[in-house]
């Protein structure tokens, strides 16, 4: 099921992303596995906060994917550290508050230089795409 939040969160209904919402709900705080532990799919936090964050529950999203990050980096998990990181700061922008534009670039920095020791070119593109989207917001005000 948790695989189902990023396309979901982008290209569902929202009574969809509602639903799969409350399905993962009570697995909050613990990790998603795929086949019994053949995979690792991050906490389920992460997704509940991407869920959150695509219905506009700013509160939720947020608290979510403090709790991701905070597991993530307890356990290691780098990568998945820097994907919360930059849903995290997409949340954040898309919210489009002053006092919230710091945070997101210190995530979207913190993200962008684990992203690079990490050689993940696609998070790369998604973190310059939501930097060009910031730069865009602001030389428009």
């Amino acid at each position: 099921m948790a695989c189902l939040t990023a396309p979901l969160a982008r290209l569902g209904s929202p009574e969809a992303v509602s639903a799969l919402y409350e399905v993962l709900l009570p697995h909050a705080g613990t990790n998603a596995q795929i086949g019994g532990a053949v995979a690792f799919a991050g906490s389920f936090s992460h997704h509940l906060g991407v869920l959150a964050a695509a219905t506009r529950r700013w509160d939720e999203a947020e608290h979510h994917f403090a709790t991701a990050a905070a597991m993530h980096a307890r356990m290691g998990a780098a990568v998945h550290l820097a994907h919360t990181r930059v849903e995290w700061a997409a949340m954040l922008a898309a919210r489009d508050l002053p006092g919230l534009r710091e945070r997101c670039d210190a995530l979207l920095e913190s993200a962008g230089a684990q992203a690079t020791g990490l050689r993940l070119p696609a998070l790369s593109r998604r973190i310059a795409d939501l930097r060009g989207a910031a730069l865009r917001r602001e030389t428009s005000s």
